[in-house]
């Protein structure tokens, strides 16, 4: 447990090492999609986002709030942690089936089979990403926001080499695919590094049922930013294509990086612990969705 009078320089340390690293994986992120337009077609880039909108509605009841309990309850224990392990494995379990399904949809959805066989490979990354819900949630819960940075950095380079490499080979699409696939692995490996936590099996059910109010305001509130996100999206996949799509995403995605990346560890430094920060969780919330909304614009 952080103790309350260090909290205080946790944030401000962690904010400020954070924002100095925003500009670093914001120009990798940039660079290897310069790269990748150039080697690949806007096609590419648009059945990777028709698939995208399948896989991010399956993430939302992946997480479904439970790693946000974990972070921000003030006492934690270690049958609680093992029992948001193997609900998090269940459920990476049960997504990756799911998506596997769904695909079937898309291909009707979008007019086209090559969605649906992207979303049946995909899938594989809900398998890999349960095996590291608690250690994301121990990262962020003791906010060791430096640990946090590098391995983001390590995802980002590995998910840009991979793809860059495989799309250099003439693999199409499906270089985004594999470089998706390795960032998920690359940072499930260093998680797991990262965090010595090793489970054991036992399960906790009554902590559970008393998370689910709490889990399902999360998801609320996910599932509303999802539409907003992806509506305009699955329109013009459906409705014009891919190649269309995949210069509308190319666009979009300048402004979405520049916004995720100011937003997210903003939220991250003064969100992660709510009772000792709770006035001046409040006020930087109402800044942070005035500069969301005005990013939007």
């Amino acid at each position: 447990m952080l103790h309350p009078g260090n909290l205080g320089n946790r944030v401000v340390n962690g904010a400020g090492f954070t924002m100095l690293g925003i500009a670093l994986r914001t120009l990798l992120t940039i660079g290897s999609m310069a790269i990748l337009a150039r080697l690949l077609t806007p096609a590419d880039f648009g059945y990777i986002a028709m698939a995208t909108t399948v896989t991010e509605l399956a993430a939302l009841f992946g997480s479904f709030g439970f790693s946000n309990i974990l972070i921000q309850r003030k006492v934690i224990n270690r049958l609680q942690m093992d029992t948001l392990f193997w609900v998090g494995l269940l459920v990476g379990l049960v997504l990756t089936t799911v998506v596997f399904l769904l695909s079937f949809f898309a291909e009707w959805l979008f007019g086209d089979p090559i969605t649906g066989d992207l979303l049946r490979v995909l899938c594989l990354s809900f398998l890999f990403g349960g095996l590291t819900a608690v250690h994301s949630a121990i990262i962020a819960r003791m906010m060791w926001f430096r640990l946090e940075f590098w391995i983001q950095i390590g995802v980002i380079l590995c998910r840009s080499l991979v793809a860059i490499a495989f799309a250099y080979q003439g693999f199409g699409v499906w270089s985004l695919v594999a470089g998706a696939l390795a960032g998920v692995a690359s940072s499930v490996l260093l998680e797991l590094i990262a965090v010595p936590f090793l489970p054991r099996f036992r399960f906790h059910s009554d902590y559970l049922a008393s998370t689910w109010r709490t889990s399902s305001a999360y998801f609320g509130s996910s599932m509303l930013y999802y539409i907003s996100m992806n509506a305009d999206v699955m329109l013009i996949g459906r409705q014009l294509g891919a190649s269309a799509l995949g210069y509308y995403q190319n666009a979009r995605s300048l402004t979405d990086e520049v916004r995720v990346a100011w937003l997210c560890p903003c939220r991250g430094c003064c969100f992660q612990h709510s009772r000792p920060c709770s006035r001046i969780r409040n006020v930087c919330s109402v800044a942070l969705f005035t500069v969301d909304a005005c990013l939007r614009r």
